[in-house]
């Protein structure tokens, strides 16, 4: 049957790649013809076209390809947990309170071609084990003389640890590739690109829930796990995150620790930390 039958609207007035929903349920975009004209295209399946988009809709992620350490740590290696980050004459642990930070990792940006490693330390609370917003995140050159001036400092141990913190605290996993996997880019994005209607409570969302469900659906759904670049994720809202151009942090992944009930944070490339939790 023509599209014509599904749509009474005229495709040049509108812009190219707005999506509107036609009387069959099914979702029609506009797309350029000939003559600078336009015309309908009807959507068969959004989410399969959510996940046949041009490279322009998505970002890369580098997902950590990790193993458990078996061999003694040098400071250097690029990880997650551990005792011992790398440090220079002159550094100490960084300490809130004078409690001591936890080692959350260190790694490099394998997009950038450069020596520079990110050290992140986090705050735990001794008592329930839960994640703090204390931070101390940085950025170190390892060039000729930070290496020859390294030393080594290990966190100081405390005697009221539970046994499951003794044991659970300091296991290194080293980092020792990563994978690439196109997300796409963010919901609130996708609703300006498309022109699509955001949700309004008390009005018929029919078209806004047809795209979320499909948008969550998608192979290339961004992913909640941990990962440099890529799409950032929320607990809450996706539409609420705020941009990040480094890490995503997921809880518990790699250390037994969480944000509240469950949480994501973000890291910039500037070294700011933003979390949230349920």
């Amino acid at each position: 049957m023509d599209i014509k039958s599904f749509i009474n609207q005229d495709p040049n007035n509108y812009d190219i790649n707005t999506i509107i929903l036609g009387t069959d349920d099914k979702c029609y975009i506009v797309k350029s013809a000939e003559n600078d004209k336009k015309e309908w295209m009807k959507i068969d399946d959004l989410t399969k076209f959510l996940d046949s988009l041009s490279d322009d809709f998505y970002n890369t992620a580098y997902h950590p390809i990790v193993e458990k350490m078996t061999l003694p740590e040098t400071g250097l290696e690029e990880k997650f947990g551990g005792r011992k980050p790398f440090f220079v004459q002159g550094e100490q642990w960084p300490s809130v309170n004078n409690f001591h930070m936890t080692f959350f990792g260190q790694l490099k940006d394998p997009r950038k071609n450069n020596n520079k490693l990110y050290r992140i330390f986090i705050m735990i609370d001794d008592t329930d084990n839960d994640l703090k917003e204390d931070y101390w995140i940085n950025i170190i050159e390892l060039n000729e003389t930070n290496l020859k001036n390294q030393i080594i400092i290990e966190k100081p141990s405390y005697t009221n640890l539970t046994s499951k913190q003794k044991s659970n605290i300091y296991e290194p996993y080293k980092i020792i590739t990563y994978t690439q996997k196109l997300e796409l880019q963010s919901l609130q994005q996708f609703l300006e690109d498309f022109q699509l209607p955001d949700y309004q409570y008390g009005n018929d969302n029919t078209l806004y829930n047809k795209f979320y469900d499909a948008y969550i659906s998608a192979n290339s759904f961004p992913s909640y796990k941990i990962k440099i670049g890529g799409t950032p994720i929320s607990t809450q809202s996706s539409e609420s995150v705020e941009h990040y151009d480094f890490l995503q942090i997921t809880e518990t992944e790699y250390l037994p620790y969480q944000w509240g009930d469950c949480g994501i944070a973000h890291i910039s490339d500037n070294c700011k930390f933003i979390w949230d939790c349920c």
